[in-house]
């Protein structure tokens, strides 16, 4: 192999093994994904999912038979237990809660951004799960929210 080729691939790699320390290592700004999941628009990319009463939704809200304090410490809970999550902003008694979790493999961030109120006789809930980086989360966001789902005993 010549020298040029050598040295054209190793740039390539240290380029490559740069990009995946930055987007591992490099801080979440959460607060730029704190927003109310009902008025959010959803990105036409294939990297978020939206549980809303936004127009734009996968789903619309869910409505569930227990308290709001009763549904967001359930999901408060869940959320915490996955393995690199963090409460990033909000609060349990505000209702509204961003979560930061990092993915398996490359620890890449994703958000998730839980919205519950009192409902008739319940708790309505909305959410926005989006993946920070890349175009595709390869359905990642969906199948956390579904998992919670699943969790919360919501088909």
């Amino acid at each position: 192999m010549s020298k040029t080729f050598l040295f054209i691939a190793g740039g390539l790699l240290a380029t490559a093994i740069a990009g995946a320390a930055y987007v591992r290592l490099a801080p979440v700004d959460a607060e730029r994904f704190h927003r109310d999941p009902d008025q959010i628009t959803k990105a036409k990319t294939p990297n978020n999912y939206l549980v809303s009463a936004a127009p734009s939704a996968d789903r619309a809200p869910v409505r569930l038979q227990m308290s709001r304090d009763d549904l967001m410490a359930a999901i408060d809970a869940w959320v915490l237990a996955l393995p690199h999550s963090e409460r990033r902003v909000g609060s349990i008694d505000s209702g509204l809660v961003t979560y930061v979790i990092r993915t398996q493999l490359m620890r890449y961030p994703d958000t998730l951004t839980v919205k519950v109120v009192e409902a008739d006789e319940g708790a309505a809930l909305s959410i926005y799960a989006k993946a920070i980086y890349g175009r595709s989360d390869f359905g990642v966001s969906q199948r956390r929210v579904e998992a919670l789902f699943a969790e919360l005993g919501i088909k």
